[in-house]
C-alpha cells in the first residue's frame, strides 16, 4: 500500500462534513460570537476509511420499510472534502459555517483544490481482504457476514438475507473483522449497537427563536453521540451549514440567533436538518473507522417560503407571479 503525496495547506485546515471528527476550541457563550477570521475546521481522529452500520429509517411517504445495511472501504490517504466551509460564529456546541471557494492555479486534473494555492490528492480504494461481520440477527437469529471486496472499487457490502432492524440489542457488540492481504494487516473493530433514533418534534419552524430538538434519549448510556447538520441551501448549491455534536441525552438548543445568520446567506426549497445517532470507534493503527448509524432527515419550515418541485409553476403549488427557482418559488 502506498500514500500519495499531499500538498501541505499551511494555516488552512479542512472541514469534511459528515465523516470526521472535529477539534474544538473552547465554546463562545450562548448567543456569542467568536471572530471568524480565517478558520477552518481540523479533523482529529483522522480516519482513511469507514466500515459501518446503518440502520435505515421507514419511509411511509415511499412506503420504504425499515431495514438494516453494512458498506465499508479503505482509501489509501485521507479523503479530500467535497465542501470547504469557514468558521462564522460559535454558540454553545453549535458552529455556523459559510462555504468557502478557495483559488488553485495549478492544480492538475487527479488532484482538488482545498485551499488558495493548495492541492490535494484523491486517494485510491485498496483490500482489507474479507470482512467477517458478527454480532447481528436475521430473524432473531445470530448471522455472520463475509463481505468480499470488489473487484476494482474495492467496496465491501452485504446480501441477503439481510440484518434485523435494529441489527442487534442495544450495547451489543458488533464485530468488524478485516482478515488482511499481503500488504495489509489484519484488524478487528468493536462497535456497540444503538437503538434507531426517534425524533419527538413535529414541525420546525424557523422563525427566529431557539429551538429545543427533542429525541427519544437512549437507554444504554454512554455509547452514543448526537451529530446534527442544518443545510438550508442544498438544492441551490450549498452556501453554509450549522455542525453540532453532542451528548445523546434526548435534547439540545439550536440557537436562533445563529438560524438567521445562515438563513442570511440564502436559501433553497426543502431546507432539511440531519440528525445522526452515533457509535463510533478508530483503530489507530490502520486509520480504519466502525460505526453504527443512524440518521433522521426532517424537513425545516420558514415562514413565508413555499418549497416546490416539477414544472417553473411547481407544478401548480407556487402562487401567480413567481416561479419554481432551486425547488422554491420565488
Amino acid at each position: 500500500m502506498s500514500l500519495k503525496k499531499i500538498i501541505p495547506i499551511g494555516l488552512f485546515a479542512l472541514t469534511l462534513v459528515g465523516v470526521a471528527c472535529f477539534e474544538t476550541k473552547g465554546p463562545s457563550g450562548p448567543g456569542e460570537t467568536d471572530d471568524p477570521g480565517d478558520t477552518l475546521i481540523k479533523p482529529t481522529a483522522e480516519s482513511f476509511g469507514t466500515f459501518r452500520v446503518q440502520l435505515i429509517p421507514e419511509n411511509p411517504e415511499l412506503d420504504n420499510p425499515a431495514y438494516t445495511n453494512f458498506v465499508g472501504m479503505m482509501k489509501d490517504g485521507p479523503i479530500p472534502p467535497i465542501d470547504i466551509f469557514k468558521e462564522q460564529m460559535v454558540s454553545g456546541q453549535f458552529r455556523l459555517f459559510k462555504k468557502y471557494s478557495p483559488k488553485c492555479s495549478d492544480c492538475s486534473s487527479d488532484n482538488v483544490c482545498v485551499a488558495d494555492d493548495s492541492c490535494m490528492s484523491e486517494p485510491d480504494a485498496y483490500s482489507v481482504g474479507n470482512m467477517t461481520i458478527t454480532g447481528m440477527k436475521s430473524g432473531g437469529e445470530p448471522l455472520t457476514y463475509i463481505s468480499e471486496p470488489g473487484d476494482r472499487a474495492f467496496d465491501y457490502q452485504i446480501s441477503s438475507p439481510y440484518p434485523d432492524f435494529p441489527p442487534a440489542d442495544e450495547g451489543d457488540i458488533i464485530t468488524f473483522s478485516a482478515a488482511g492481504t499481503d500488504n495489509v494487516e489484519p484488524f478487528t473493530l468493536e462497535v456497540p449497537c444503538i437503538a434507531p433514533l426517534e425524533i419527538i418534534n413535529d414541525e420546525i419552524v424557523l422563525d427566529g427563536k431557539d429551538i429545543e430538538l427533542r429525541w427519544e434519549p437512549p437507554t444504554v448510556a454512554d455509547i452514543s453521540t448526537i451529530n446534527i447538520r442544518i443545510n438550508l441551501s442544498y438544492h441551490g448549491g450549498t452556501k453554509g451549514e450549522i455542525i453540532c455534536d453532542t451528548e445523546d441525552d434526548g435534547s439540545v438548543t439550536i440557537p436562533g440567533a445563529m438560524i438567521e445568520e445562515l438563513k442570511s446567506y440564502g436559501t433553497a426549497g426543502y431546507p432539511c436538518i440531519y440528525v445522526t445517532r452515533q457509535a463510533v470507534v478508530v483503530d489507530e493503527t490502520s486509520k480504519a473507522k466502525g460505526s453504527v448509524e443512524c440518521t433522521i432527515t426532517k424537513m425545516l419550515t420558514i415562514p413565508g417560503e413555499i418549497s416546490c418541485s416539477g414544472d417553473e409553476t411547481g407544478n401548480g403549488v407556487c402562487p401567480e407571479g413567481t416561479h419554481c427557482i432551486d425547488r422554491k418559488c420565488q
